[in-house]
């Protein structure tokens, strides 16, 4: 199931004719996620929480929501190719911007409510199904960029994590002093795999000229061969399916005002927690058949062949 923000519009919202009214909102997500007091099980749909109706709004009073965040349905059911037809969600366009104000609510067909960042969320949703206004306790934390891939077994590691550019919100930077080869590269935010980026060309173009990393696609071809110089990324302002980042892959090591990275909020898993299987292109998935994922358990990432 993809973790994302973005979403698909439902058919009824997007010509404007609003959802009847329902009683009950059926709630589904990661373990450990705590809503209106009760913990969730490991995305059990078939056993979701249940939010009534007060006064015209469901409330969701939530803690501790991670990046992959949970899904939101007006019909309870175990079969998971029916649960996606039924999830609401905020508005793709959903930012940090929108954080107290009465957005649209999107679905039946949504994807699942994805947190600017991980913490305390509450959401107030009209018993039509329209609207959502989004709250959140929580400050965002400090975003961290790595790069990985197949040199590193995709890995997250402190040598390979961009610097946040003095002063600069948005623009980071990262020196590589020896000889890099890959023949998959990705840029991760915030260490999972639900957003990162790849080259939009292979061989990558090493030069003055930014080129743009595309969401969640990996190109054809060994991207990278004995590379050393500065990598200087430019983020958009806000991080949303689709969007696209600027990278500079400059031939020698540049000068740059940065200050070291000092990571994220902790992961809240160890490194014994359950495997967590991810396509290559982020999605996340439950029960993995044979082929190639992308492995996290922890703060341990991996790329892995099952037979």
């Amino acid at each position: 199931m993809k973790k994302l923000l973005s979403l698909s519009v439902g058919v009824l919202v997007s010509l404007g004719v609003q959802a009847q009214d329902v009683t009950t909102l059926y709630v589904a997500g990661a373990e450990g996620t705590v809503i209106n007091g009760q913990t969730l099980g490991a995305w059990d749909i078939a056993n979701p929480l249940e939010v009534e109706a007060t006064d015209g709004y469901f409330v969701l009073d939530c803690q501790n929501v991670q990046q992959y965040g949970f899904g939101i349905s007006d019909l309870k059911t175990s079969d998971w190719t029916v649960w996606p037809q039924h999830r609401y969600a905020p508005s793709a366009a959903f930012t940090k911007a929108d954080i107290g104000k009465k957005v649209t609510l999107y679905g039946p067909g949504a994807e699942d409510f994805k947190p600017l960042w991980p913490g305390d969320w509450k959401l107030v949703i009209s018993q039509d199904l329209s609207t959502v206004t989004v709250t959140t306790t929580t400050a965002p934390a400090a975003a961290a960029y790595h790069l990985v891939g197949s040199f590193n077994s995709f890995a997250c590691s402190d040598d390979y994590q961009f610097e946040p550019e003095e002063g600069v919100d948005n623009v980071f930077w990262l020196d590589i002093t020896t000889a890099l080869t890959s023949e998959m590269l990705n840029i991760l935010r915030n260490q999972g795999w639900s957003e990162w980026w790849a080259p939009g060309t292979a061989p990558i173009q090493v030069g003055e000229t930014a080129q743009e990393w595309h969401w969640m696609q990996n190109p054809e071809g060994q991207v990278l061969t004995d590379y050393t110089g500065t990598m200087r990324l430019e983020v958009p302002d806000a991080i949303t399916n689709g969007c696209s980042v600027a990278v500079t892959c400059y031939p020698d090591i540049r000068e740059h005002k940065s200050t070291p990275s000092t990571g994220i909020v902790e992961n809240m898993m160890t490194e014994d927690a359950p495997a967590e299987y991810f396509s290559l292109q982020g999605i996340r998935t439950l029960n993995p058949g044979k082929g190639i994922y992308i492995v996290r358990r922890g703060n341990k990432v991996t790329k892995e062949v099952i037979r």
